[in-house]
């Protein structure tokens, strides 16, 4: 058998980490729509070494086969595709970061992150079925006592169990039945519902022990027991926790669409799925279940001294939907009925998320999947967590779990910009996107250096202010505005300007905006530098007086407009009004260096590389005199065009109306910002005006790769 690293990986061997072994004669055999998994499984030559039907998660079952079987398997008519079955295994786990294990709750309640030693809840997930799939769990450990599983009846994964199941195990594990023999899955399942250390206290835990007493397991494994979750679930709201994950690179095109529809299933069934992101510090969108569409993907913050930080093994982007805690969590022992441990990863990260969706769904019990995650995102607190790397140009959205109704500052204001003349400025912003439960009731303005320089008081409502007298011609300056709510002061957004220079922006990124790759999301404020204009020179000698002018810098193009095809790509735009024809354009691709230049309105660049990324600037000239700003476009994946990017509130369109590409690839669509909705093939928009940020992935096609990218749909009336 061939090893590779896939899953929940850490470099720092965190909980969670797995590598998983392909095994060559093992496979998994999807049937079509319409056939029956156990009459195909029954027939010849498929009766040799079935060991698991499907009918719920997927329509499948499980097998040992020679090449020449399979062959002839993959020919059947019945059969939709087959692929191979795989080995995971946790490995180490690092424990004792050298603080509290117990802080993970104490800071779910406060937005502060204070540490009151308190967590207060009102729900406790009364009426909630938890499945936790991984190790199993030790059932008589006092944080699971008043769950009675030590005499419950419990069924193989892959069976017709009888409805009395309290949980199940993979055929292989019989001799363990259930019982936790690695500690992980112990751990993970008292912080979704434990007595002592669970988020939602009183939540029916139901262990699927699809991983051994090694930490190992076949991806079949994995497959029955959400196909046991599927065929078990009762009309009880229920949530489903994955702490586990591969690697896509790692696993066949065949075996990833397994695992994808036996989740996506889960969540059709109405059972909210949550997965840990995973502990690679890789971005998450190369991992399953925290890559599928509609799971709640979860990335670990640790307590540094109050500040929540993003540890350095969590995985992030655009995949991660939400933080919470990960780093150092106390949680049950596997080895005694009485004993707790310390264990760190995206695996304790993903539990705290399962448990607080236990609590809304006690609070909603009829309410969908996608509501329980509109909940949690919308009682989030944002613009709180410190990211590890501000360098990155795609990050987490920077939004940390809150369970409860606390205060917390407001985020920075969203936009911010100066204009100056004449010794004066003024200073322009709009209201911070998310307050954290209170608005800005006021707005603090400063300047550096500060000598001199009139003051700016904020007057409600214009959410601008003029400094007057003491701006400087040709001197550096930083303006910043604070927001006040009544938990304090939220973070600076700054941005940086020269004395009479002309007008500046800058943004506050709360999450990933593809339109901005250079920018990091949300902890530092974003500074943007312009230069002033120059128009004349002059110069003099001891007999004459000469003055030698040069061209006035050229006009930005008004708007520009990005189009990718097969290894291609075309970079458009509208010139300014008062373009004239010395005006010419130089675009360069930031990734290769690769230049085009025009003097009418377009550039298209040829030999690119299909699923490679480009990100265009166009600068403008007249004649050899430079502008003085640059056009900086999106950050574009070759072979996807976006062909929409604007609907109108309260209004549905299919999700291939965004997108057209060179590939025939499947496609999945998920929401990673905004209030939008995914309903089968179609997009829904809200009631209220803004944006929302989209994923889409296209599966890899013959001789295109895997591509994905994100855009965003700004909802108009």
């Amino acid at each position: 058998m061939s090893s590779v690293v896939v899953g929940n990986g850490a470099a720092n061997a965190d909980a969670g980490q797995l590598s998983v072994d392909l095994d060559a004669g093992r496979y998994i055999v999807v049937v079509e729509e319409g056939y029956s998994a156990a009459s195909v499984a029954a027939r010849s030559p498929h009766a040799v070494g079935v060991s698991a039907v499907f009918n719920d998660a997927i329509d499948g079952f499980v097998a040992d086969f020679t090449e020449q079987q399979i062959e002839a398997i993959a020919q059947d008519p019945a059969v939709k595709y087959v692929a191979e079955d795989a080995v995971l295994n946790v490995a180490a786990t690092q424990t004792g970061l050298n603080q509290s294990g117990q802080w993970g709750l104490d800071v779910l309640d406060d937005r502060t992150f204070a540490g009151d030693q308190t967590y207060d809840y009102v729900e406790d997930g009364t009426g909630v079925d938890a499945y936790v799939f991984d190790t199993g769990i030790r059932k008589s450990h006092s944080e699971f006592t008043r769950l009675g599983l030590t005499t419950g009846t419990w069924d193989v994964c892959s069976s017709s169990a009888t409805a009395s199941a309290v949980g199940c195990y993979a055929s292989r594990y019989a001799s363990a039945a259930g019982e936790d023999q690695n500690g992980h899955g112990s751990h993970v399942a008292a912080i979704v519902g434990g007595t002592i250390s669970g988020v939602a206290k009183n939540a029916r835990i139901i262990p699927v022990q699809v991983l051994g007493s090694a930490g190992s397991g076949y991806l079949s494994d994995i497959i029955s027991g959400l196909n046991w979750a599927v065929s078990h679930h009762t009309n009880r709201p229920a949530v489903g926790n994955m702490s586990l994950g591969v690697a896509i690179s790692s696993i066949t095109s065949t075996s990833l669409a397994a695992l994808d529809t036996a989740v996506k299933n889960l969540m059709n069934d109405g059972i909210v799925g949550v997965a840990a992101s995973g502990n690679a510090g890789v971005e998450a969108c190369g991992y399953v279940p925290a890559a599928t569409a509609g799971t709640i993907s979860v990335g670990a913050v640790w307590n540094a001294s109050g500040q929540l930080t993003e540890t350095s093994w969590s995985n992030y982007g655009e995949c991660v939907d939400i933080f919470s805690p990960g780093g150092s969590i106390r949680s049950a022992d596997y080895t005694s009925d009485s004993g707790f441990k310390v264990m760190s990863g995206t695996s304790m990260a993903a539990p705290f998320v399962s448990g607080a969706a236990a609590i809304y769904l006690q609070r909603s019990p009829s309410a969908s999947t996608t509501a329980i995650w509109e909940a949690i995102r919308d009682n989030a607190t944002y613009c709180e967590v410190a990211y590890y790397a501000t360098s990155r140009t795609k990050q987490t959205p920077n939004r940390m779990l809150h369970i409860g109704s606390g205060v917390g500052r407001t985020c920075p204001p969203k936009t911010i910009s100066v204009s100056n003349t004449g010794g004066n400025a003024t200073v322009t912003w709009t209201a911070p996107e998310y307050t954290n439960g209170a608005v800005a009731t006021n707005y603090t303005i400063s300047f550096t250096p500060s000598a001199g320089v009139g003051t700016c008081t904020y007057s409600a409502p214009t959410l601008s202010c003029t400094a007057t007298g003491g701006i400087t011609n040709g001197t550096n300056y930083a303006a910043s505005v604070k927001a006040v709510n009544s938990a304090g002061d939220s973070q600076p957004l700054s941005v940086s300007f020269v004395g009479a220079g002309p007008t500046v922006n800058g943004e506050y990124v709360v999450g990933v905006i593809s339109s901005m790759p250079s920018e990091p999301a949300g902890v530092n404020p974003v500074t943007v530098t312009a230069v002033p204009d120059t128009t004349t020179t002059t110069s003099t000698t001891t007999t004459t007086i000469a003055t030698t002018t040069t061209l006035a810098p050229p006009d930005v193009p008004l708007s520009a407009a990005l189009s990718a095809g097969n290894g291609t790509l075309k970079v458009s735009w509208v010139p300014a009004s008062t373009a004239t024809t010395d005006y010419s354009y130089v675009v360069t691709l930031g990734e290769t260096g690769k230049t085009c230049t025009s003097a009418t309105t377009s550039c298209t660049f040829t030999g690119l590389k299909n699923g490679s990324f480009a990100t265009p600037k166009i600068e403008t000239f007249r004649g050899e005199t430079k502008s003085s700003t640059v056009v900086q476009l999106s950050r574009t994946l070759i072979g996807i065009t976006i062909r929409a990017n604007a609907m109108k509130v309260k209004s549905t369109a299919a999700l291939t109306k965004f997108v057209s590409s060179v590939s025939r690839g499947a496609r999945t669509y998920k929401v990673t910002s905004g209030k939008c909705r995914i309903v089968r093939t179609s997009l829904v928009t809200p009631s209220t005006t803004g944006t929302c940020v989209m994923r889409v992935t296209i599966a890899k096609y013959k001789r295109f790769p895997r591509m994905s990218t994100t855009f965003t749909v700004t909802l108009l009336r």
